[in-house]
Order: structure tokens, then sequence, then C-alpha cells
């Protein structure tokens, strides 16, 4: 029997993670940074990179450590299967992420991969979404759908922070708001052990977002980092929405899927308007790299890494206080106009943009 009873420390807890994962990652980015510099791990600027010199990748190791020192020394005081299953799927996709971001593996093989790693962990943590919520009037979904949906959302969002790794600051940025908040909602539902585990993702990526806005010494997380921060949030949301549904009491039983969506709306959005243009425009593999993301459109207006990530960031943020206020009993309508209000408020401040600071950086 543990000495502790930890149900009364449970705010210390959750501040005590993040500052521990902050600790963690700011020491241990040291290493990573000189040690890259050293070994020659750089990442060489391509024609659609944002950067001209060569810049170290290996960001994403600080916030792998984080976690798996977090999960080491506070697992034991939640439920172990979870805690041993999340440090076994970020360990594969650690070294998934190494060799890509080292040796460059193809679309295929890292899709396949985080297919399995996905798939285990929902199986073997049952932390799946288990109903729709009315949508379609659909409530309680069969294990086998159950299981599918969770895999595909997981993959989804895993992808989507991928993608939007492409300026400085904005997916470290988008990660520790969108990290944070369903930490928050976790506590709400009473599911600490996952918001720990959160918090220490959001106290790495604070000490990364030190280097990775520097001039003189910056550094990317890489698809390590960048898959390994999916995989958290994708986990997070898939926990809450089960949470809501379970839990009788919960304050989120009709709105789960609607804050959920809009905490993820931004990333969401972007890699389905990629996705469309690569598929029906240019006739080419989603997965095909370009600069025809959201933040490349809103830079070429918008001198600045750091201005163009805070003012995705900023509008997502607003997206997810709407989601609070604005509230329909039938969710159809409740999705539907969150979704209108999200894309019309990127819509707009893209206009905004073009039209106050129509001087391309490069001109």
């Amino acid at each position: 029997m543990l000495p502790i009873d930890i149900s009364n420390y449970h705010q210390e807890l959750l501040v005590f993670s993040v500052f521990f994962g902050f600790v963690i990652s700011y020491l241990s980015l040291e290493t990573v940074y000189w040690v890259s510099k050293k070994k020659n791990l750089m990442d060489d600027p391509e024609e659609r990179s944002s950067h001209v010199t060569r810049i170290p990748t290996l960001g994403g190791v600080a916030v792998y450590l984080s976690v798996l020192t977090t999960i080491l020394c506070f697992g034991t005081f939640f439920n172990t299967n979870t805690m041993m299953m999340f440090l076994a799927s970020i360990s594969v996709l650690l070294f998934l992420g190494l060799k890509d971001d080292l040796l460059v593996l193809s679309p295929r093989k890292k899709f396949l991969i985080q297919i399995f790693v996905s798939l285990l962990f929902i199986i073997l943590t049952d932390i799946r979404i288990t109903s729709l919520f009315g949508l379609f009037q659909i409530h309680t979904l069969p294990y086998l759908h159950s299981i599918a949906f969770s895999l595909f959302v997981m993959i989804l969002i895993i992808n989507a922070i991928n993608m939007i790794d492409g300026i400085d600051g904005l997916a470290a940025g988008f990660g520790v708001s969108a990290t944070f908040a369903l930490c928050v909602l976790h506590y709400f539902e009473d599911q600490i052990g996952l918001a720990v585990v959160g918090l220490s993702v959001v106290g790495a990526l604070i000490a990364f977002l030190r280097l990775n806005v520097s001039k003189r010494r910056k550094m990317f997380m890489g698809d390590t980092g960048s898959m390994i921060v999916g995989f958290c949030i994708a986990a997070l949301t898939i926990n809450f929405l089960k949470a809501s549904t379970v839990n009788d009491d919960s304050l989120f039983s009709i709105s789960a899927p609607v804050i959920a969506l809009s905490i993820l709306f931004f990333p969401l959005l972007d890699t389905f308007r990629v996705f469309m243009l690569r598929i029906f425009k240019y006739r080419t593999s989603p997965f095909k790299a370009d600069r025809n993301h959201i933040h490349h459109y809103f830079l070429n207006y918008l001198q600045g890494h750091i201005k163009v990530s805070l003012l995705l960031i900023t509008i997502n943020l607003v997206i997810v206080i709407c989601s609070f206020f604005v509230t329909f009993v039938v969710i159809e309508y409740y999705l539907g106009l969150m979704i209108f209000i999200g894309v019309n408020l990127y819509l707009i401040s893209f206009l905004l943009v073009k039209k106050f600071f129509n001087m391309s950086p490069d001109e």
C-alpha cells in the first residue's frame, strides 16, 4: 500500500508536473543541442523550408525524456497499465521519429507504424470513443466500430500536429495551448493520471520554445517531437470524450465533441484543406510536402514566424472560448455552428492581414 493518499494532492501534483517537465526538458535540451551540432545531426534547408541554415532537429527527445521521467516518478499513483502503455507507445514513436529525422522514412512506413502503435494503445488501455453523443442519431458505438473510429481519430490528430510543424513556434505553441486545455478538462472530469502526463508535455514544450524561437541557437522538434506531442493530444482527446460519456455527472455530456473539435480546429482545418488541394487540384499524394499550409499563406503577408504563430494560436483560442458560450441541445446544429465560426474566423483574419500587410517579406 502506498504511504500517501495522492487524492489529497491532485492540484499540487498537477502544478509540480508542469515544473518537472520544464526542468527535465530545459536541462536535456542543452545536451541534445550540442550533441546535434557536434555529430552533425542537422536539418538541411530545402526549397519549401522556412529556414536557410542547417538546424538541429531533435528537440522532441527532450519532450520524450520529460514524459518518461514523469511516468517513472508518478505512474504508480495512477492506472499502471495505462501509464506503461503510454510510455511504450511514445517510445516506439521516438525511434520512428529519430529514424525519420536522421535517415528519412517513407510516409507509408510511418503511417503503418503509427496505426500499429495507436491500435495497441486503444485496445490494451480501453481508451476509446464509445459514443457519438447523438450525432446522426448515433449514441453508443459497437466495440469494433468504437475501436476503428478511435484509431482514425488518433491517426488524424498525430498527423495533423505533424503537418503544422512548419514555422517557428507554431506546433510547440499550439501543443502548449491544446494540451493545457485538455488537461484542465481532465481535471474537471477527475481524470488526473493522463492530466499529469499531459502537463509534463506542457512544461517540456515551454522549455523547448526558448530554442525554437531563438535566432542564434535555434532547434526544431522534428517528427520525433511532433508525433509524441500529437499522440499525447490524441490520447487526451479520446480519453476526455470517453470520460464525458461514462461519467453521469459530467459537465460536458453534450458539448464534449464540440469542445474537442474547437481545441483541435486549426490543425484539423489545415490538414483537411491541404489534403483537398493535393488530391483534387494538384493530383498528387496527400502526404507530399508543399507550401500550401495556412501558416505559409499568412507568412506571405505577415512578416515573422512568431507573429504568424501567435495569431493562428490566438484565433484557435477564440474558437475554444466560443464553444463554451455558444450551445445547442441538438448536436448537429452545435457542431455546424462551431465549424462555421471557426472557418470564418481564419478566413476573415487572413483577409484582414492581406489587406493591411499586403507586402510579401520576399519583395
